[in-house]
């Protein structure tokens, strides 16, 4: 059987073999949450607002058809003179890959991959890596390879104004470190695609770098463990040492590993009874009288929408406050902004 395989199914068998195969045999199964979601879409805004650097630039196939796409772009390479090509399609060896943009080099094209993050992570190297090793195995001449991030100093200035979101950031030196690791991660990732269901355990992969739409499923094939380690708080990589270890239940953690919160979660656990820290007589008096128990919400945008503001910046719009009197009666006050401006100012003077 031919396998074929996309870049996001490549990268996917790179996070877990077993995320890959359901990918392609049980996509059914999956269930993406609201975040991914939202990641998607923060994502596509950024893609979009990086192609309005070039304006006479040539969108390939903006319906998706890939038959298309990969017919488009071959026509495309040969037009004098030559333009920035957005999602430019390219197959090599059952697998397909579409570049962000390439932009006309003196020799050959510049390839870019736009990220709606702040930074450079390792899965954008390896993305970067396999859209070059897909081109270059066709023969598109590849002159340099960069990422455009969000760059978090810039402040937007309103009106649709977007110039300075995007920061140019050079990778050649790490993705070609990883050329001759492509074509293994290929092969790995079509065996496991054409083979029976992998056994994998759950463990940190399953939310990096992003979280898994599968794990409820894995959840149901994973044994059913009484109190799991997972329970213990700030854990961190130990979490990894007792999974390996075979330790996957809190009560067969050696003693001498926990520490002292540790040990009274367990033992609270264990015990099923409450466990409240008893205050002091100077805490006591800090906290008598009346008391305010604040929460507050913000919200971010890889592109802000308000004048002023910055990428990622959180901008408060909802607070809510239950004030607790000396007899101990209760009353709440509360502000949510819904009208779609910037609410920091109205926030704060409500407050």
């Amino acid at each position: 059987m031919s396998i074929r395989l996309s870049k996001s199914k490549l990268l996917a068998f790179r996070q877990c073999p077993k995320r890959l195969w359901l990918e392609v045999n049980r996509p059914d199964l999956r269930v993406d949450d609201e975040s991914a979601k939202q990641r998607f879409m923060a994502g596509n805004r950024i893609g979009e607002l990086a192609r309005t650097q070039y304006a006479d630039g040539v969108l390939i196939a903006p319906d998706n058809h890939l038959a298309s796409a990969l017919r488009e772009t071959a026509e495309r390479l040969r037009d004098i003179p030559r333009k920035v090509l957005f999602e430019a399609t390219f197959q090599s060896e059952g697998l397909l890959v579409r570049a962000d943009m390439l932009i006309p080099a003196r020799n050959g094209w510049h390839m870019v991959e736009v990220k709606s993050s702040a930074g450079v992570k390792a899965y954008h190297l390896e993305d970067a890596a396999i859209q070059r090793w897909v081109m270059r195995n066709v023969g598109i001449a590849i002159s340099n390879t960069s990422l455009q991030l969000v760059d978090t100093a810039w402040t937007y200035p309103g009106g649709g104004n977007y110039s300075g979101l995007l920061k140019s950031e050079p990778v050649d030196k790490q993705i070609g470190l990883l050329q001759t690791e492509v074509p293994k991660w290929l092969n790995g990732a079509k065996n496991v695609a054409g083979g029976s269901e992998p056994k994998c355990s759950m463990g940190k992969h399953c939310n990096d770098p992003f979280a898994c739409g599968f794990q409820d499923y894995c959840e149901t094939l994973a044994p059913l463990v009484q109190y799991p380690i997972s329970w213990l708080p700030r854990l961190g990589a130990k979490a990894e040492t007792f999974a390996a270890a075979g330790i996957d239940d809190m009560r067969k953690v050696p003693a001498s590993e926990l520490t002292k919160d540790q040990r009274r979660v367990l033992d609270a656990t264990l015990q099923n009874e409450l466990f409240f820290d008893a205050l002091t007589e100077n805490e006591i008096e800090e906290v008598s009288g009346i008391r305010c128990y604040l929460d507050f919400e913000t919200i971010a945008f890889a592109a802000p929408i308000w004048a002023g503001t910055r990428p990622y910046q959180q901008i408060p719009f909802q607070w809510s406050c239950h004030i607790e009197q000396v007899d101990g009666s209760l009353s709440h006050k509360m502000f949510l902004d819904l009208t779609g401006d910037d609410p920091s100012r109205r926030f704060a003077e409500s407050l």
